[in-house]
């Protein structure tokens, strides 16, 4: 009997992976997880979330284009290194290729620094 019911469930829950009828429930399922947790099992925050952006006035002031920022990205890898940061991600699309024929050393700039 125990055979056949953890069977029956096994294929359930392969059925409901595999063919995605669990997919509706998926994100209801995951905030009420989340929101149990806040509420009933809070745990303080290690490290915390620093959000560092792109404005005008920094594409103003820096003569080259954005996908030429090599070296102000390296800088910029190079700090969030020294004050300790865990993850580092960037949203900034970078040239397909390298730029390391025309200007030598250009490229270490970036791949450097972190």
């Amino acid at each position: 009997m125990r055979t056949g019911a953890f069977s029956l469930v096994l294929l359930l829950a392969a059925g409901l992976a595999l063919f995605g009828w669990a997919e509706p429930l998926e994100r209801p399922l995951v905030d009420a997880e989340l929101r149990f947790l806040r509420d009933y099992v809070p745990r303080a925050v290690t490290n915390e979330v620093v959000v560092v952006g792109i404005d005008d006035e920094s594409t103003r002031r820096l003569p080259e284009p954005l996908t030429l920022w090599h070296p102000h990205i390296g800088k910029f890898l190079e700090a969030m290194g020294q004050a300790g940061a865990a993850v580092v991600g960037l949203d900034v699309v970078l040239p397909d290729r390298s730029f390391e024929s025309l200007v030598p050393g250009y490229d270490r700039a970036l791949l450097a620094a972190y």
